[in-house]
Order: C-alpha cells, then sequence, then structure tokens
C-alpha cells in the first residue's frame, strides 16, 4: 500500500495551486448553479437520477457536487478539492493495476517482481498523473466527471485481473467479479463516455492475460465462458448508452451529423484527433482550453495529413510486430477504443474536436508502456549499475519535467478571464475564444476591454452574431440605446436567436422606462421560445411592476419550472411581488426559500428585513439587514442599509 499511498501524496503535492481557482464561465455554471446539486434530500436525488444536465447524465458525479456544497457551500476550493482528492486517488490506484498489467505483461518468471517491477508501475502512475494533459480535468469542476468515473474505471480493472486470477468457481473469483462489476456501474453512472471499458477488457482478455486468441482460440468452451463473463458489462453499457442518447435529444432536439462537411473532413478530424493526443503526451506544449483552430481542417492542411501518415503507420507496424510486441498493439487498440466516443468530432458551435480532458481515460495505456520502458532498462541493467542510474536519473528527469509544465497549466484555470488570455497565448485567438473573454470582462465591468473583445472577434468573423449582441449589451449599460438596437438588429441579421434579441432589446426598452414598448419585446421573445426561461422571468418581474401581479406570478412561476437555477431570483420576485400586495407573511416565505437555495443573496435579505420589520420582529430584520450591510461590497448599498437599521425601533 505504501507506494500508491506515495504516489497519492506526489499527486496531491504537484496539483496543490488548483485549490486557489475559482470557478470559469466555461460550463460551470450548468453545475454550480444546479440546485439540484445542493443537497442530499429525497428532491436533490429524484433529481439528480431522473434529470440531464447540458446532455448529460452522470448522477454519480453530480451527487459529489451536492456533497461539495453540503460541507462547504459555494466555495470554490471545496469542489476543486473534490476534483483533486479524486485524481490523486485515481492515482495511487493506477499504481496497482499497473503492477499487476507489468507482472502479467512479463516473460519471464524472474521478470516483473522485486524493484522492477515497484520501479515500472511507480513511473508509470505518475507519468500518468503528473502529465499536464490532466490539468483540464483537475482544475475544471465541469469535468468532475473524467477523474470519478477515471477512479471508479481503475477499480473495475483491478478486481477483474483479481478474479481471472483466482481459481475457477471459487468464491474469492465470485467476489472480484461482483465488486468488478460494482465499479463498472459506478463508473458509468459517473461519465457516459466509459461505456468503451467493455471491449478494452476483451483486449485485456488477449493480451496481457492471454484467455482469448492464439492458441485457446475464439471460440473454445474456455473461450466461451470468457465471452459469458461480459454479458454483464455490455449490458450495462448499452443502458447507460440509451440515457445518453435520451439526453442529448433531450437537450438538442436534432444533433448535427458528423458527416454533415463530408466523408473525407470526417476522417481528417479523425486521423488528426488519434494524432493529437500522441504528440501532446510526448510533447505537452501549447495546451489551450479550446481547439476551435482545429474544426475547419481537410487533408489539405498538415496536420490532418500527418495524422494520417501516423495512425495508419502506427497501426501498421504495430499490427506486424504483434507477436513480438503483444503490449504495443494491445495498447493501441484500447487507446482507439477509450478514445472512440470522442472521434465523432461533431462540429458543434462551442465543442472543440479535441480536447485535453479527452486524454484523461484514453491515455492510460501510453503511461503503461513508460512504465514497462523504466522497468526493462532497470533489468537490462543487472550487470551494470550505470545503466540502472540512467534509468532512474531519466525517470526522476521525466517526472520533475512533468511538473514544471504542469504548474504554468494550473495557473491559466485560476479564474476565466486567465483562462482565455492563457488560451490566446496558447495560438487559439479565435473568435469563440475573445466572445468568451468579452463575456468576463463584461460581467466585470470593464465596458472598454469587453467592447475591444467583441470587436476583435469580429475582425476574424464579421458575421458572428454572438458578438454583435455583446457590442449590443455593452452600448445598453452605458445608456447608449439606439447604438444597442442597432446591434441587435445586426446580430438577428447575422443568425442570433430571434427570440434572444427580442429579448435583448425588450430590456433595453425597460431600462428607457418605455413599460409597454418592453413588454411588447418581451412577450415576442417568449412567443418565439416558449421555452426562453429567462425571458419570462423579466416579463414576470414586468407585470409586478405594472401592477399586473397575478400575470407576473404566472409567469414567474413558468420560468422556474423550466430552469431551476432560477429558483432563488424566482421566489425573491414572487415575495417582492407580494409584498407590494401586503401579503406580508407570503412575501417572507419567498424570501425565506430564496435565502435557502442562496444562501449570499443580499437583496433577499434586505427584503426579508423589511417583511420582518411589518411584522414587527424588528430583531429579526436587524439580524438581516445586518447580514445583507456584511455582504455588500458597493459603499452606497452599505449606506442605505446602515440608515434602514438606524431607523428600525429597538436597539
Amino acid at each position: 500500500m505504501f507506494p500508491g499511498a506515495v504516489i497519492f501524496a506526489a499527486t496531491m503535492a504537484a496539483f496543490w495551486p488548483v485549490l486557489d481557482a475559482n470557478f470559469v464561465n466555461w460550463d460551470d455554471n450548468y453545475y454550480i448553479g444546479e440546485y439540484a446539486f445542493r443537497g442530499l434530500g429525497p428532491a436533490n436525488i429524484t433529481a439528480i437520477f431522473t434529470g440531464f444536465v447540458a446532455g448529460h447524465y452522470t448522477p454519480i458525479a453530480w451527487l459529489t457536487y451536492s456533497l461539495d456544497y453540503i460541507l462547504g457551500g459555494l466555495d470554490p476550493r471545496g469542489y476543486h478539492f473534490t476534483n483533486l482528492l479524486a485524481h490523486s486517488l485515481m492515482a495511487g490506484a493506477f499504481f496497482f493495476l499497473a503492477a499487476d498489467l507489468l507482472q502479467l505483461a512479463a516473460k519471464r518468471k524472474d521478470s516483473g517482481k522485486g524493484p522492477s517491477l515497484l520501479l515500472g508501475a511507480s513511473f508509470a502512475a505518475l507519468v500518468f498523473s503528473l502529465h499536464p494533459l490532466r490539468v483540464e480535468s483537475v482544475a475544471w469542476v465541469t469535468q468532475r466527471r473524467d477523474v470519478v468515473s477515471g477512479f471508479f474505471g481503475v477499480i473495475t480493472v483491478i478486481f477483474y485481473l483479481r478474479a481471472a486470477a483466482t481459481g475457477e468457481g471459487s468464491r474469492a473469483r465470485r467476489r472480484f467479479y461482483l465488486a468488478s462489476l460494482a465499479a463498472f456501474a459506478l463508473m458509468l453512472l459517473s461519465r457516459e463516455t466509459t461505456v468503451v471499458l467493455a471491449p478494452v477488457l476483451i483486449v485485456l482478455d488477449v493480451f496481457p492475460l492471454r484467455r482469448l486468441g492464439g492458441a485457446l482460440g475464439w471460440l473454445t468452451p474456455a473461450a466461451r465462458r470468457i465471452w459469458r463473463e461480459k454479458i454483464p458489462y455490455f449490458a450495462m453499457s448499452l443502458s447507460v448508452g440509451a440515457a445518453q442518447v435520451a439526453a442529448r435529444l433531450y437537450t438538442v432536439k436534432k444533433p448535427p451529423s458528423p458527416f454533415r462537411d463530408g466523408v473525407f473532413d470526417w476522417l481528417a478530424r479523425f486521423f488528426y484527433s488519434v494524432y493529437f493526443y500522441l504528440e501532446k503526451t510526448l510533447l505537452p506544449t501549447g495546451l489551450s482550453p479550446t481547439y476551435f483552430n482545429a474544426e475547419t481542417l481537410t487533408f489539405a492542411d498538415a496536420p490532418a495529413l500527418r495524422g494520417a501518415v501516423v495512425t495508419v503507420g502506427l497501426t501498421i507496424l504495430l499490427f506486424a510486430l504483434r507477436r513480438r510486441f503483444p503490449a504495443g498493439i494491445a495498447a493501441w487498440c484500447a487507446y482507439l477504443l477509450m478514445l472512440a466516443p470522442f472521434l465523432g468530432v461533431v462540429k458543434a458551435e462551442f465543442v472543440s474536436i479535441v480536447a485535453d480532458h479527452y486524454a484523461t481515460f484514453s491515455c492510460l495505456p501510453w503511461a503503461l508502456l513508460a512504465g514497462a520502458a523504466l522497468q526493462r532498462s532497470w533489468e537490462a541493467g543487472e550487470a551494470n549499475p550505470r545503466l540502472r542510474g540512467a534509468a532512474i536519473a531519466g525517470g526522476l528527469a521525466v517526472a520533475v519535467g512533468l511538473v514544471l509544465l504542469t504548474r504554468p497549466q494550473i495557473r491559466i484555470w485560476k479564474d476565466t478571464e486567465s483562462l482565455w488570455r492563457g488560451a490566446i497565448a496558447a495560438g487559439e485567438d479565435h473568435y469563440k475564444v475573445r466572445l468568451f473573454l468579452g463575456q468576463e470582462l463584461f460581467k466585470k465591468g470593464d465596458l472598454d476591454g469587453a467592447r475591444t473583445a467583441y470587436e476583435r472577434a469580429l475582425e476574424t468573423n464579421p458575421k458572428y452574431h454572438r458578438a454583435f449582441y455583446g457590442l449590443a449589451e455593452v452600448a445598453a449599460e452605458r445608456r447608449h440605446s439606439d447604438l444597442a438596437i442597432a446591434h441587435f438588429q445586426r446580430a438577428l441579421e447575422f443568425g442570433s436567436d430571434r427570440a434572444q434579441v427580442q429579448y435583448g432589446i425588450g430590456l433595453v426598452r425597460f431600462s428607457q422606462g418605455d413599460l409597454e414598448g418592453a413588454e411588447r419585446r418581451l412577450r415576442a421573445a417568449v412567443e418565439a421560445d416558449p421555452a426562453f426561461a429567462l425571458a419570462r422571468m423579466n416579463l414576470g418581474l414586468l407585470y409586478g411592476n405594472l401592477g399586473r401581479a397575478d400575470e407576473g406570478k404566472i409567469q414567474i412561476l413558468r420560468a422556474m419550472a423550466l430552469d431551476r437555477t432560477l429558483a432563488a431570483v424566482g421566489h425573491f420576485q414572487l415575495g417582492r411581488i407580494s409584498l407590494r400586495r401586503n401579503q406580508v407573511e407570503e412575501a417572507k416565505a419567498h424570501f425565506d426559500s430564496a435565502l435557502g437555495m442562496e444562501p449570499n443573496f443580499i437583496q433577499a435579505y434586505l427584503s426579508r428585513a423589511e417583511a420582518l420589520r411589518l411584522l414587527g420582529e424588528n430583531d429579526a430584520a436587524r439580524a438581516d439587514y445586518r447580514k445583507g450591510e456584511t455582504l455588500a461590497r458597493n459603499p452606497l448599498l452599505r449606506d442605505t442599509i446602515r440608515r434602514a437599521l438606524k431607523d428600525l425601533p429597538g436597539r
């Protein structure tokens, strides 16, 4: 157990700076903002196991978000610590898996034991866990599913190998087999794409277990028993695969075809994807959170041609060496199988055809081969201490080098702005990256920076509707209403969703005080997209301001039903409507609900304090005002709260 603990500790130490990172605007909002992931009550559990989020069904990973929230609220350190813990546990477990596989692969009875096995397995685990390609899965809270599923996947294979090595029909074998199935189920419910581990187990049966093929055949009685063992694995994989298809269809009604640009362009992206992870494993530089520049690759581009040559060449070479070097073809087959879910390379708008986190599971075979190489070097130096010294020095140099490359990559993920500036520095100066940067700068109040980012996006794609939409928001924030509406119209002209544009113009009209014009636009947005929850929420708010409380409540309740992330805001707005109607008890109940979902909701504290004051509960009102004062960052708001406290009867 000690070597595995050392690997665990080394991985924790190497990635420890990730705890200083914040959440990012790259899908984290789907999971951190999902109120179902903020507790373990019956409603939470039901939502977690029956719902889809962003086209995924990964309830075990989602359960860990709920645990994070219970233990530390919305503190990013807690969420990042869980990612780091899962990755480090996977690294420690991978040491034991590597030791088993290296020992099974050894040809000689005296090979693969003692110091050589320890060195080989340790090096394999460190090459995997310390590699810069792992940073994305560890530092990005959204990719919790990678590290959690990876841990259960490694455990699945460990128990599978132990079952295969135990006597036929024994109780111990049955226990190992059932443990493998249980871990496999947990893996599938952590990440759907891990369904490919089932065929990878067949690869392991061929080598290094040597239970299929060769002299043992493929359909002999013994072989058929091996095939029967796989039935539960494939049955579970098919079930989870069906759930994944349902999740995607639920989220994207008409998923894009990977062949919509033609078979040859698809093949170009296929070969590039296979080659990409090999290149980045050997030379992990220029890593980026996105690789949008690769989405237009064809065989006229050098990277695609290089990918085709390397992929075809390696396949031919390893097949030719399959008897002398069976580990090579086994690793290649396992790599392709584990990468297969990401080789469809569907060109969705915000999905890169390659991504660092796709390598978390698929590149385990290359770490194993690295461990085997160090193991063989040690064994070859039995009569030459210098060779062994060189092997140890080389292994240490690689491990230290990986850490030195990993640390700067972790800093890129510190926050949203550093993330997208890091992507630009890595050569991904793409209009979509500029859009994300602009959105973050706009959120921070840096309107000049946001405008510049959107304009840079339009320099490379003059018809990018989302950049026009961003410019419209900047203009609206500056009260340049006519310019904002002009930008909204350009966004609509170049492809923006009609509902989104109507919504944006509606907000501009609202800010101008043109409530009737705002109502027309917001109603048009809802009519264009009845599932547009945010438009319904703001329409409900508008109705409340117009004194049409019942209509406002209907729209707010519909918005909350459509988007659970709006629940806290919805309860707050319902509370404000109730307060205006002098339904103070009802208002307080809504504010209680809002604060139960969003404990740092300043306006909800202040509104509840107002309701408590009307109910004569001055001490409770004072406590809420003071909580709001503590949370407030705006000096003017703090002054307003202090005046309210001063006017409150009592102490």
